[in-house]
């Protein structure tokens, strides 16, 4: 990137459910494409005070306001509306709202293209949507497009009180070799977690293997992956299909040639995979199978 470029486009939005946010560290479950989007606007709202003093302005103090998101889309499907409004949703697809809904807490990722073909790439890290008002119109004598608007506001992670990450493919620190096709990967790139770190193709490990560990345990080895950054583990229950972030006995490191994931369902079969950032093995490792203990 030579200079600033304005952003011509915006698509591949998604919402990753916030499974656990604590002083210990932040978890999502498989990020959802949220087919059908025309607008986002990023309102910070910062507040600007300017002290006096020596007869002239002394210091300027900025603060972040209440931070306000607002997303244009085509209509929600009504799966989606029930989650994330907090909805019941029957099993004949009929939703039915209330006033005790509460609406569930979700990370917020999209992408923007800018005019010269690259893209910058946003997680808005936790925040609520607000339930969309909704209009009808008759046709007339021509067709009009109707599309809905949906707030969401965005809250600090009570791990490490971060709202907003964003990262320009055509930056000049790019790493060698990450394109924008593999930024865009649901499963291997920026989608794929709101704490995804870009870094340089790799040869994800391949050799993971699983087995029974302890009750609600399953036990990962696999080859240590040299250089890593980051090492998470992901689950997925095959029934469901869909992969979260797993918790382990203890904190992998780059050193790590094995781990045992916790807080499974004794009995129940998982799939178990590592996500690495960093090093040789950056990647998604290839899946093992096993029976959590009993």
């Amino acid at each position: 990137m030579t200079k600033p470029l304005p952003r011509i486009g915006v698509d591949k939005l998604y919402y990753a459910p916030l499974i656990t946010d604590t002083a210990e560290g932040t978890a999502y479950g498989a990020a959802v494409h949220m087919q059908g989007v025309t607008d986002i606007g990023y309102k910070p709202n910062s507040k600007q005070v300017v002290f006096s003093a020596d007869d002239g302005i002394y210091a300027s103090i900025t603060t972040d306001g209440e931070i306000e998101v607002e997303i244009s889309v085509a209509d929600i499907l009504a799966a989606d509306y029930a989650y994330l409004m907090g909805c019941a949703i029957a099993s004949n697809g009929v939703v039915t709202e209330g006033s005790s809904d509460i609406p569930k807490e979700v990370a917020l990722g999209y992408r923007s293209m800018k005019s010269d073909g690259s893209y910058r790439y946003e997680w808005i890290l936790k925040g609520t949507f607000a339930k969309p008002g909704q209009t009808s119109k008759s046709k007339g004598q021509g067709v009009d497009p109707q599309s809905k608007t949906i707030k969401f506001a965005a809250l600090n992670r009570v791990s490490d009180g971060s709202t907003r990450r964003w990262y320009d493919s055509d930056n000049e620190k790019a790493p060698i070799g990450l394109t924008d096709a593999i930024l865009s990967d649901v499963d291997t790139g920026w989608f794929s977690s709101p704490d995804y770190t870009p870094a340089a193709p790799g040869t994800p490990i391949d050799d993971l293997a699983a087995s029974a560990g302890g009750e609600g345990e399953i036990a990962i080895t696999f080859t240590a992956p040299a250089g890593a950054e980051s090492i998470k583990a992901q689950v997925s229950d095959p029934s469901i299909g869909t992969w979260a972030d797993a918790q382990t006995a203890d904190e992998m490191t780059a050193e790590s040639t094995g781990a045992d994931i916790t807080g499974l369902t004794p009995g129940n079969t998982y799939s178990c995979r590592l996500i690495v950032t960093g090093g040789s093995k950056n990647g998604i490792s290839n899946a093992a199978s096993a029976a959590a203990g009993e």
